[in-house]
C-alpha cells in the first residue's frame, strides 16, 4: 500500500509540474501569436501575468508534495480553480492538468483517512 501511494504522489508531482510549465510556457507564446493579428490590449498582460504567477503556484505545490501532501493538495486546487477562471486559453489547458494533479494527490491523503 505504501508503494501505491508513494507512486501516486509522484504521478501527482509530475503532473502539477506539467500544469505550472505549460502556464508559464503557453501563456507568452499565445500573446506572441496573437500580436501580428491583432491589436493586443491589456487585458492579453493581465492573463499572461496571471498565467504566470499561478504557474509558479503549480510549481511550488510540485515541490510540497514531498514535505507536505496536504499543502501541496490545497496549492494546486486553488491555483488550477484560479487559472481556469481566470487564464484565458493556457490557462485553462494548464488548469486542467493541475486539477488532476490535485485530484491525484489527495488520493492518499484520503485513504489514510478512512483507513484510521
Amino acid at each position: 500500500m505504501k508503494l501505491a501511494s508513494e507512486q501516486i504522489m509522484r504521478a501527482a508531482r509530475q503532473l502539477a509540474l506539467v500544469a505550472g510549465l505549460l502556464a508559464i510556457a503557453l501563456a507568452p507564446a499565445l500573446l506572441f501569436l496573437q500580436t501580428p493579428l491583432e491589436r493586443i490590449e491589456i487585458r492579453s498582460f493581465t492573463v499572461v501575468a496571471i498565467d504566470l504567477v499561478l504557474g509558479i503556484v503549480l510549481l511550488v505545490a510540485a515541490r510540497q508534495t514531498k514535505e507536505s501532501p496536504l499543502t501541496a493538495v490545497v496549492l494546486a486546487l486553488i491555483g488550477s480553480i484560479a487559472l481556469l477562471a481566470l487564464g484565458g486559453t493556457a490557462g485553462l489547458i494548464a488548469g486542467l492538468f493541475g486539477l488532476a494533479a490535485a485530484i491525484l494527490a489527495a488520493i492518499p491523503l484520503v485513504q489514510d483517512f478512512v483507513m484510521e
